[in-house]
C-alpha cells in the first residue's frame, strides 16, 4: 500500500506510517474495522463511523492463470467472504 495525501503531501507506506501521521495530528484515516484488531497505536483512538456504507474488497485473478493452488485460494476466499457476510459484513466473528 502506498498513498499520497494530496493536501499534506505525505507519502505513506504500510499501516504504521499512516498511524504515525494520525498520532501526530496530521490527519485522519478511514480503515476497515477488521484492521483495528491487528493495528494499534497508543496515541490513536478508533471511532466507528456508522453512517458509511460497508466497503467491498474484490479479488481478481487473470483468467489465464490456472492452477490448483489458485483454485484453492479462491475457494478459501469465497468461504471467508460468506462467513463475513453472515456476520453482517461489519464485525468480526469468533471462529
Amino acid at each position: 500500500m502506498s498513498n499520497t495525501c494530496v493536501s499534506g503531501g505525505y507519502l505513506v507506506r504500510g499501516v504504521d506510517e499512516p498511524l504515525e501521521h494520525v498520532a501526530a495530528g496530521r490527519g485522519i484515516w478511514f480503515l476497515a474495522r477488521s484492521a483495528t484488531v491487528f493495528y494499534s497505536h497508543p496515541d490513536v483512538s478508533y471511532v466507528p463511523v456508522t453512517d458509511l456504507a460497508p466497503a467491498q474488497v474484490c479479488l481478481a485473478v487473470a483468467a489465464s492463470r490456472t492452477s490448483p493452488v489458485v483454485d484453492d485460494f479462491l475457494s478459501a476466499a469465497q468461504e471467508t467472504a460468506e462467513i463475513t457476510a453472515e456476520c453482517g459484513n461489519y464485525k468480526m466473528c469468533a471462529s
